[in-house]
Parts: structure tokens; C-alpha cells; sequence
């Protein structure tokens, strides 16, 4: 495969800068869930919908997505979506009712929604699979500093500025990264005709690819969960102060972070039925540790847990579903998986906020432990379609 031509930042690093600002507007409200609880007077339910509307037109953006990735340029289509989505979220900053915040981000939703198919699949096309996977846990890195940055300066600004210059994050760090979009992107790219029909019908028929999209909307459902309410759980349970619970809160994204980085370069060289099976474990411990824990530092330690799976099985997932699908239907499975993961992790928050107003946080998270328990049996299936191909 042949890597991008001019001589400019490598696309990776590109990548890296794009999955900055999509965390960033993604990850826009925890910080002020609080405070426009507070404002706007908002249960629980109505908050964690905020992260829902989001989710949930990012998720059906997705199979729209996949077609536009296969008929325009991707490198054009990823600087539409990051300018797009990082003004429209600033624009939060100047609601006065919670439908505006709603509608803002409904529409940053979608927009965020185009960059994950035209970005990955631009990076398969460059890359050979072993250093595709490496480049790829690199590139999330630029998500979970994204995250970490939002929550962090977004904690510190709820205290000594107020909540409303919060959603100027992910514009800021558009502007910091645009000129080298804008010089290093590569200019060519070739398109592979858009949609038929026949190219569905390919993807319901490979068992590994729908196998890891159900696996990898199953971990996005409880991931959701963590970044919309971690925060708010600590302030509400806990009783500790926006910038303790900040602090807490990005241990999540660290430890994706180091998912990223290590589990990028552990699945270029070890087993990935191995792999694949350690994360599990972490996973399904983490909620648990939440549900019995009477302070902060557990839920920093099930953070850690969680976000360092989290992200190093979704790597093994992509990468499942990118080397095991046939080039003409890549960037539609690609856009299916991110489009099924989302659709379904959309209702988690609202759902989970519906469920701790009627239960309590400890029952809800219980709920989400037994969600995971679905994992096992796919990782199986996964693990014995690897060991086939490895045999054929």
C-alpha cells in the first residue's frame, strides 16, 4: 500500500489531530452536566438525554457515512467534519434553554458522525495491516487527550470561569490543528463507486465482522455510561468538588489512551485470542467495582479497568472488521459497526439515568455488569473464526 505523497505531516499524525477534536465536542457536556442540571433544572434523564441525542445522530450519520466515504474525497470530508462539528458545539456556549443545548447537540452529533469512516478507511488504504493496527491505537490517542484535556480544563473553567466557555475547547483546538490539515492531506483519493445493494448482502454473510460489530456495540453501551456519568456519580455520591471529580474522571481516558498505545503495538505482535480475552476480564470487572465502591478511588481504579480494555478490544474489533472484510464493502462495514455501536450506546445514557432515578446508581451499574456477560460467548466465536484463518 502506498503511503500519502507530499511531504508533509504524516496522515497518521493528522488522524491523531482529528480524533482530538472529535473527543472533544463528544465529551463537551460531562464536565457541565452538573452545572446545566443545576441551570436548567434537569433530571437525571433529561441530562444523560443530552448524551443520547448526541449518540444517536452519530450513529444513524454513519451508514450515510459509509456512502460518502465511497464517492468523495475522505480527506475533504474529514476537515468538513471537524470545522463543522467544533462550531456548531461552541454554540452551546450561548444557550439560555435546555432545547437549544438538545438541538446543538443533536446537529454536533451528526456531524462528528462522518470523520470515523473516512479517516479509518483512509488509513487501512496506506497502511499494511500489522503497521495499520499500531498506527491506528496511535491515532485514538488524539481522542483520549482530547477527553482528558476537555475534562480537565472543563472541570477548572466550571469553577473559576462558569460552564459556558467549556464548548470553546474543541474549537480552539480546530484552530490549532487546521493549518496542518490544510497543507499535509493528502489530495487524491480514489473513490470505490458508492452503494449497491450486493455490498449489504456481503456483510450480513461474514460472521467476523458481524460478530465483532455486536462485541463492540456491547462495550460502547457501558462506555457511554462511564463518560456521561462518572462525573455527576462522584459529585452526587461522593460529595466531592467539580475538580476532584475531573481529576477521577480522567483516569477513563488515560488509561484508553494507554489501551491505545500498547494495545495497538500488543496486537501487531502477540496472539489476539489472547488479547481479546484478557480485556474481556478487565471489562466485565469494572462495573462491578463501581456498584461496591464507597469511595473515588475505586472508581478510578474500575476506570483504569475499563477505559485500557475498552480500547484495546476496539482496536482488535476495527481491525477484525477492516482485514476481514472484502475492499468493496470496507468502508460500508465500517460504517455499519460505528453506526450499530453508536446506535445502541445512544439510549444508554438516557437509559441509565432513567434507571438510577428509580434503583440508585449501585442497582444500575449491576444492570451494566450483566450486560457484559453477553461478551464471553462472542469472544469465543471470534477467537475460533481467528484460529481458522490462521489454519487456512
Amino acid at each position: 500500500m502506498k503511503r500519502q505523497e507530499s511531504g508533509g505531516v504524516p496522515f497518521f499524525v493528522l488522524n491523531w489531530f482529528g480524533w482530538l477534536v472529535v473527543l472533544s465536542v463528544r465529551t463537551t457536556t460531562s464536565p457541565i452536566l452538573h452545572s446545566l442540571r443545576r441551570e436548567f433544572g434537569l433530571s437525571r434523564g433529561q441530562a444523560g438525554l443530552l448524551d443520547t441525542a448526541f449518540l444517536l445522530s452519530y450513529a444513524l450519520m454513519q451508514f450515510l457515512a459509509g456512502f460518502l466515504s465511497s464517492k468523495f474525497n475522505r480527506g475533504k470530508l474529514m476537515m468538513f467534519s471537524l470545522c463543522s462539528s467544533s462550531v456548531v458545539n461552541s454554540l452551546i456556549s450561548l444557550s439560555d434553554d435546555y432545547a437549544h443545548v438538545l438541538a446543538l447537540r443533536i446537529v454536533s452529533g451528526a456531524l462528528t458522525g462522518i470523520y470515523f469512516v473516512a479517516s479509518t478507511s483512509l488509513l487501512a488504504d496506506m497502511y499494511e495491516p500489522r503497521r495499520y493496527r499500531a498506527l491506528l491505537g496511535l491515532s485514538f490517542t488524539g481522542a483520549h487527550i482530547g477527553t482528558i484535556v476537555t475534562l480537565l480544563a472543563g472541570g477548572l473553567m466550571v469553577k473559576a470561569l462558569g460552564w459556558r466557555f467549556v464548548p470553546l475547547i474543541s474549537l480552539a483546538f480546530t484552530l490549532i490543528s487546521l493549518p496542518f490539515f490544510l497543507t499535509s492531506m493528502p489530495r487524491h483519493d480514489q473513490v470505490s463507486g458508492g452503494f449497491r445493494l450486493s455490498i449489504l448482502k456481503l456483510l450480513l454473510k461474514n460472521r467476523m465482522v458481524s460478530i465483532s460489530i455486536i462485541a463492540r456495540s456491547i462495550n460502547f453501551v457501558v462506555y457511554s455510561v462511564f463518560l456521561a456519568f462518572s462525573h455527576a456519580y462522584m459529585m452526587e455520591e461522593f460529595g466531592v468538588s467539580p475538580v476532584v471529580a475531573s481529576l477521577v474522571s480522567i483516569g477513563l481516558p488515560l488509561a484508553m489512551m494507554m489501551g491505545g498505545l500498547l494495545g495497538g503495538r500488543l496486537s501487531s505482535s502477540v496472539s489476539l485470542a489472547k488479547l481479546i480475552w484478557v480485556e474481556t476480564a478487565m471489562l466485565l470487572s469494572a462495573p462491578l467495582i463501581v456498584a461496591l465502591a464507597r469511595n473515588v478511588h475505586l472508581v478510578f481504579i474500575a476506570l483504569l479497568l475499563f477505559g485500557f480494555a475498552f480500547t484495546a478490544s476496539n482496536l482488535i474489533f476495527v481491525s477484525i472488521i477492516t482485514e476481514f472484510s472484502q475492499k468493496e464493502i470496507r468502508n460500508v462495514a465500517l460504517g455499519a459497526s460505528n453506526s450499530l455501536a453508536f446506535l445502541f450506546s445512544s439510549f444508554g445514557p438516557a437509559l441509565f439515568g432513567l434507571l438510577s432515578d428509580a434503583l440508585g446508581f449501585t442497582y444500575s451499574f449491576v444492570v451494566l455488569e450483566l450486560m457484559l456477560t453477553l461478551l464471553p460467548g462472542l469472544v469465543a466465536a471470534l477467537c475460533r473464526g481467528l484460529r481458522e484463518a490462521e489454519e487456512a
